[in-house]
């Protein structure tokens, strides 16, 4: 399969109606190859949650670590039958609770 790139133009407004703004210096829109719209999507998500594109955007709860949002490795590591998401949504108190009634021998 060839992938065809597309050169496309970048910016709101064409060049000819930012010359009739007053104060405004106005500069060739940017030409670069359109990426696609998923990554243009991740890309504008990165620096903004915007409403525009939040709309498409589900969440779901992750099948292998269950929403715990760590690797299958780092789970593996328990205390007490523990691993480190549950301590991490135990408060200070409650951790201190924990380690008195399981002192280590």
């Amino acid at each position: 399969m060839v992938q065809t790139k597309i050169k496309v133009l970048f910016g709101k407004h064409p060049l000819e109606s930012r010359l009739r703004w007053t104060g405004i210096t106005a500069k060739p829109r940017e030409e670069d190859y359109y990426k696609g719209i998923l990554p243009v999507m991740e890309e504008i998500l990165k620096r903004e949650r915007n409403p525009n594109i939040m709309r498409f955007a589900r969440t779901h709860i992750c099948a292998e670590c269950q929403g715990k949002r760590l690797n299958e490795k780092a789970l593996s590591v328990k205390l007490w039958d523990r691993d480190i998401s549950e301590f991490s949504e135990m408060s200070i108190k409650q951790i201190h609770l924990f380690f008195n009634e399981n002192e280590i021998e």
